[in-house]
C-alpha cells in the first residue's frame, strides 16, 4: 500500500515538474522512473526476498504460538512455585523445534 502511495507521488511530482516547466517531452516524464528509483522501486529491491520469507507457515502459526505461550507462563499467577524463565522458554521452543528457530532466524537476519 505504501509502495502504491509513493508511486503516486512520484507521478504527480513528475507531473507538476513537467506543468511547471511546460515540457512534456519523453525526456521530461522520464523523471517518473528516477523518482522512482530513489524510492519504491528502491525499497522493493532491499526486501524482495521478504515475501518467500513469510511464506513460512511458522511464521504466523508457530512463532505466534511461541510468543503467546511465553507471555502466558511468565505473566500468569497460579500460585505454584516459580520456575526459572528459561524453562518455561525452552519449554515453549520445542515445540516450533530449536533448529527451525536457527534456520528461520539466520535466514530472517539475511532477509531483512
Amino acid at each position: 500500500m505504501d509502495l502504491a502511495i509513493a508511486a503516486g507521488e512520484a507521478a504527480a511530482k513528475t507531473v507538476l515538474s513537467a506543468m511547471k516547466s511546460d515540457d512534456f517531452s519523453k525526456q521530461k516524464l522520464a523523471e517518473y522512473r528516477q523518482h522512482l528509483e530513489s524510492g519504491p522501486l528502491r525499497d522493493m529491491r532491499m526486501y524482495q526476498k521478504l515475501p518467500a520469507f513469510l511464506d513460512n507457515p511458522r511464521m504466523f502459526s508457530g512463532y505466534p504460538e511461541l510468543a503467546v505461550g511465553v507471555a502466558r507462563d511468565l505473566f500468569t499467577i497460579d500460585g505454584s512455585a516459580p520456575e526459572l524463565m528459561r524453562k518455561k522458554i525452552l519449554r515453549h521452543g520445542k515445540k516450533v523445534g530449536f533448529i527451525n528457530l536457527i534456520k528461520d532466524g539466520m535466514k530472517g537476519v539475511t532477509v531483512l
